[in-house]
């Protein structure tokens, strides 16, 4: 069934909706978007080359899933974008899958945002514990212990199994 009051054009952009459809039906807008469990999983990128940080999809009360989904770095801040494909005639992409419901995407931008912080804190938090890991000596810090133990090394004493040629007699 379409209705006209809560379709969307070719570019994503949301109409206006009725809390209430002409069957008498809640719509998702009078829902308390706080309400939709999302399931969120986040993919970071590990050398990003462009402006996509990350790859995330979404579980929505366990009914929809939405993946490939972007986190994405703007010239405001990051943000998520939604699956999209490009039209071969006009060479303009759009959204293929999104929230109908401004409160559900802006719930959706949050969870994934925030998921990627986490994302990062942890990967930044194992890669300064690699950094505490007992790093492996140079070749200048082997050579000064080299020099610090010849400095403290005794010769042997003279006795069982000197011969006289090898000791050599020191005048104090």
């Amino acid at each position: 069934m379409t209705d006209v009051n809560n379709a969307n054009d070719m570019n994503g952009t949301e109409n206006s909706y009725d809390a209430e459809n002409a069957a008498g039906e809640v719509t998702a807008e009078a829902r308390d978007v706080k309400d939709i469990k999302l399931d969120v999983r986040v993919y970071p990128i590990d050398d990003p080359q462009g402006a996509t940080l990350a790859f995330a999809s979404v579980v929505v009360d366990d009914l929809v899933a939405i993946r490939g989904m972007r986190v994405v770095e703007g010239e405001r801040g990051q943000f998520v974008a939604m699956p999209q494909s490009k039209n071969q005639n006009d060479g303009k992409y759009h959204d293929i899958a999104f929230p109908v419901v401004k409160g559900l995407r802006k719930e959706i931008n949050r969870a994934v945002l925030k998921e990627f912080d986490l994302q990062m804190e942890e990967k930044f938090q194992a890669a300064s514990a690699d950094r505490d890991v007992e790093r492996k000596p140079s070749l200048n810090d082997r050579i000064e212990d080299g020099k610090a133990k010849a400095a403290a090394h005794i010769p042997p004493a003279a006795g069982a199994g000197a011969r006289a040629q090898d000791t050599v007699a020191v005048a104090v």
